[in-house]
């Protein structure tokens, strides 16, 4: 085993599947009814249903997608701990749905998932027509915003579509949730995938033809944005086999919008259309690219907020390089106990960062990851600056445990099991409050000597009633500040697809 690989065996906790289990230990073998009260049926399909699930104790509403473990091929089963993998590695963002809990037992899996109360975009295209340009550059700017987000977290959707795209609720302005994560994949700057997989009305050519990469999810979002303004889909046939064709033919492959349906539709709004579904993937706008496409920047802005072209990795370890030390080793502590499917993606990312496999991410790895996925340029002495601040033990260098750490959403520092983790990990004789000899000896065993003085000065930091100690109240008042919880969802309709026919009796293909 070399020098990386110890090192990642050595960081990453030792929760591997039991037997006969797709999910790693910590949600094997959990009843999901002590936590959460299962209601209603929302949907079933080929091998998961949808339910309400309400959590005992708040009465908060969820959606939980249950899947029967039995006759799951094994891609099917791949299918399931990706999904887990990806939501957990996307957690946070406005537009990406949230998965909240996971849970497994001998029979089935069950994930546990914000609740969208507005049901599915296709039904409000179905029930009022086509949208606005004002309303579907609102929704596409969303959804760019979350494929955006994905790719720069190393992540492809691969089954971007209506059917996929939920409303949070019935209001008018209701926030777009991109669901369905089961086609998913974790990809590198540069490698081509190769698998068929999706929903045959919104494939890219170059997915039909067996060598693509993010940029197909661009093409299926032009799609959705040619659907939106007219009512229907771009290309359609009597048979899987004729839309397969079309999409494949130079000539026929090109949306056409001409027609009744598309005489008020202005021409910028046509020429995104044309922009996202370019048929080369090397003249095709990436996911970020899309955002500033005047149409989509002008009609589909929210008031006067800008577009956030910083990348999402880059943003999260500038947080960390403003947190306060505390809550920095706190996040240390948590990243060092997660399953290894919650960090599968921020492995990933590590590994595209450092290249010359050191076990370590410098300022030149990074400037160079974030150059080969199309991010703007950041001066390496900016770089070399961020990494000073986030680095723990002075070496101006993060090795995975730091990066884990430095890149770890809010939602995760903010979770009650992880807070209380920490600060059980501080807390050494477990009294309910930590001090500064306490602290002092928790820095020691995690290979950082600080002396008296310094372990003052950290507390200090979260001591609200300045007694020299810090109780769980005040360290949790500190790990929760500078995020935001998430509301209570209400109760609707499903939130993911089912197995079930698409768009146009289109079947996902799995």
């Amino acid at each position: 085993m070399d020098g990386r690989a110890l090192l990642m065996h050595a960081t990453l906790h030792d929760a591997a599947a039991p037997d006969g289990y797709l999910l790693d230990a910590q949600h094997a073998k959990h009843d999901i009814r002590g936590k959460y009260e299962i209601k209603s049926v929302l949907g079933r399909g080929s091998y998961a249903t949808a339910r309400v699930a309400v959590e005992k104790g708040t009465g908060r509403h969820f959606a939980c997608k249950t899947i029967c473990k039995k006759g799951l091929s094994e891609d099917e089963q791949r299918r399931v701990r990706r999904e887990v993998s990806v939501m957990y590695h996307l957690a946070g963002h406005p537009n990406v749905i949230k998965l909240e809990d996971a849970f497994e037992d001998d029979t089935y899996v069950h994930l546990v998932m914000e609740l969208c109360s507005g049901g599915e975009m296709v039904q409000r295209i179905l029930n009022k027509g086509a949208y606005t340009e004002r309303g579907a550059a609102a929704i596409m700017r969303s959804i760019l915003e979350a494929v955006a987000y994905a790719h720069d977290m190393g992540c492809m959707h691969r089954d971007i579509k209506i059917d996929n795209c939920m409303l949070l609720d019935a209001s008018p302005d209701a926030p777009v949730k991109l669901v369905d994560w089961g086609f998913s994949s974790f990809v590198q700057p540069g490698k081509k995938l190769h698998k068929l997989c999706g929903t045959i009305a919104y494939l890219a050519p170059e997915v039909v033809a067996g060598s693509y990469d993010e940029r197909a999810d661009v093409w299926s979002c032009g799609v959705v944005l040619y659907a939106m303004l007219a009512g229907r889909l771009p290309f359609n046939g009597s048979t899987q086999e004729e839309v397969l064709n079309i999409i494949k033919s130079d000539t026929k492959g090109v949306p056409d919008m001409s027609g009744s349906a598309w005489a008020a539709v202005s021409e910028a709004a046509k020429s995104a259309v044309r922009a996202l579904m370019t048929r080369d993937p090397r003249r095709r706008p990436s996911a970020r690219e899309a955002l500033r496409l005047d149409w989509i920047r002008e009609c589909g802005a929210a008031g006067d907020n800008p577009i956030d072209i910083e990348p999402e990795v880059l943003h999260r370890m500038k947080d960390f390089a403003g947190m306060a030390k505390l809550k920095r080793h706190a996040a240390m502590v948590i990243a060092k106990q997660l399953p290894a499917d919650q960090v599968l993606g921020l492995k990933l990312l590590f590994e595209s960062m450092d290249r010359d496999g050191g076990g370590a991410v410098t300022a030149r790895g990074l400037r160079d990851a974030l150059g080969r996925r199309g991010c703007p340029k950041v001066a390496r002495a900016e770089l070399e600056d961020l990494l000073a601040h986030a680095d723990l033990h002075g070496t101006a260098r993060l090795d995975f445990a730091e990066f884990v750490a430095a890149a770890l959403h809010h939602s995760v520092l903010a979770d009650e099991s992880y807070v209380r983790l920490a600060f059980d990990h501080f807390d050494r004789d477990r009294d309910g409050r930590i001090s500064a000899a306490e602290l002092a000896a928790a820095l020691a065993e995690d290979g950082e000597a600080a002396g008296a003085a310094e372990a003052e000065g950290m507390l200090a930091e979260a001591d609200e009633d300045g007694d020299g100690r810090v109780d769980y109240k005040e360290f949790k008042h500190m790990m929760r500040r500078g995020g935001c919880t998430d509301a209570a969802a209400g109760a609707g309709g499903p939130v993911l697809a089912l197995g079930r026919a698409g768009s146009e009796g289109y079947y996902d293909l799995y």
